[in-house]
């Protein structure tokens, strides 16, 4: 858990994929705030999509939902993935699933 992460900071990740092919990310977060902008990936430094942070069920920063962002295309190899914050949050995990 990464906790009190504020709009502008980043996370970033070298990761190694074994397939070419579209992926699912899936993150975990809690916010206490229903109207936070989402989570940006970029991934080696060109901008992919927006997670999409459906309405926060537990408005506090103990209890998580799930950001989603679908049809990522990663090729086999290393690459850098960088999470931009446009809100805060607490971050759980993130789960990478092959489509």
């Amino acid at each position: 858990m990464i906790g009190g992460v504020a709009g502008g900071e980043w996370l970033k990740y070298t990761v190694h994929v074994n397939q070419t092919a579209n992926y699912t990310l899936t993150l975990e977060y809690g916010t206490p705030s229903p109207k936070q902008r989402s989570p940006k990936l970029m991934v080696d430094c060109q901008a992919v999509g927006d997670f999409q942070t459906p309405a926060h069920e537990f408005p506090d920063w103990r209890h998580t939902s799930h950001a989603v962002l679908k049809s990522v295309p990663l090729t086999e190899g290393d690459h850098e993935i960088v999470l931009l914050m446009q809100g805060s949050y607490n971050l759980g995990g993130l789960k990478v699933a092959a489509e």
